[in-house]
């Protein structure tokens, strides 16, 4: 009989023991229930604009990946409302220089073929950015990272405009050093990165959407 009761005891433990490991796991599950379904509902709640926009960008960036397809320099990645399509500066210029080089020029062209697809019914605004990494220039340089950056990127919009053809009214150009690093400037291969021209396709007036860019 004692031993039935100490028994009886050892499962009581062991019940008390894994009841709230269940508990955790039946809440954990809930949770993630509750997560899906909130994210589902809010995606159905969506204005018919903002609805249009998203397709409008899914449809672009697939089409943008095709062009640019192969190409190692170049990211393409989908904000909140707009695409941004990063080019390393060595795709398109020499080191310091802030003309476009002949491969850079056919990367423009290649990306501006789906711009042209698109700019009737589809974007409202491109944003061309220069970036920079923190080296200084030689001494008595007349150029600093900021004119570099500011001059690639009016570079960039010169030609989509003049030789692409795409329409004036939509772009603008800005410069900004060696800010907003997304690498390490006290590596070689950071600094790399930072180096870059990047667009950002607007599908929606920046004033209208939070996100970068906005007034």
């Amino acid at each position: 009989m004692l031993k039935m009761n100490h028994l009886s005891a050892d499962m009581i433990g062991t019940k008390v023991t894994f009841w709230p490991g269940f508990v955790d796991v039946l809440m954990s599950v809930l949770m993630i229930l509750l997560l899906i379904y909130y994210l589902q509902t809010t995606i159905a709640l969506l204005d018919p604009r903002t609805q249009t926009i998203l397709q409008k960008q899914e449809q672009f960036v697939v089409k943008i990946e095709k062009a640019l397809a192969h190409e190692q320099a170049i990211k393409i990645i989908q904000d909140i409302n707009c695409v941004r399509i990063t080019f390393s500066d060595r795709v398109l210029f020499d080191v310091n220089a802030y003309s476009l080089k002949e491969t850079g020029e056919g990367l423009l062209l290649r990306c501006a073929q789906v711009l042209k697809g698109s700019q009737e019914t589809d974007f409202e605004q491109i944003q061309v950015e220069g970036y920079t990494d923190n080296q200084p220039f030689k001494q008595g340089s007349n150029r600093d990272n900021w004119t570099l950056s500011t001059a690639r990127a009016l570079s960039v919009v010169k030609f989509l405009i003049e030789r692409a053809h795409l329409k004036s009214e939509v772009f603008s150009a800005s410069g900004h050093a060696a800010n907003e690093s997304i690498g390490d400037n006290n590596t070689e291969e950071g600094r790399a990165l930072n180096r870059r021209i990047e667009l950002r396709i607007f599908f929606s007036n920046p004033r209208q959407i939070p996100g970068r860019g906005g007034l």
